[in-house]
């Protein structure tokens, strides 16, 4: 099956693969070659690629996920949309304990407005699901 995991600012992986691992809302899931289709959201947390019994985990931030197949070949095709991901392997611990740490100073910012609030909350669950994959390795 052939799988893309795509952010605004990249594409992080295109090629093929043999089973896609990641949660939704309502749990986890994995998918393999002629998987039925569905489109289905991304919680955050950890995405696995296993390519020829290689596992990549990739840490996402949120999105969307849509299986289907090529009309032509009846390959099964899934594309990730994430909002924000990155190669686990690329997680800089210190940078999300920096980015931890800004957040939760917004947040304590008596002064703090609803759009400010908002972007730290999302900052600062960025950060943990980035600290809890830096040192799960």
């Amino acid at each position: 099956m052939r799988v893309e995991i795509v952010t605004p600012e990249a594409v992080l992986f295109n090629g093929v693969a043999d089973e896609f691992v990641a949660q939704s809302s309502v749990g986890g899931y994995t998918i393999m070659d002629q998987h039925a289709d569905f489109v289905t959201d991304a919680v955050p947390g950890m995405v696995k690629l296993v390519v020829g019994g290689v596992t990549t985990e990739y840490c996402n931030h949120g999105g969307f996920v849509q299986v289907r197949k090529d009309a032509e070949t009846g390959e099964t095709l899934v594309t990730m949309l994430a909002s924000s991901a990155e190669c686990a392997d690329d997680v800089d611990e210190e940078r999300a304990r920096r980015a931890l740490a800004e957040a939760e100073a917004a947040l304590a910012d008596p002064n703090c407005d609803e759009i400010t609030r908002a972007d730290a909350l999302a900052a600062r669950a960025r950060a943990e699901l980035r600290l809890r994959v830096a040192l799960a390795r």
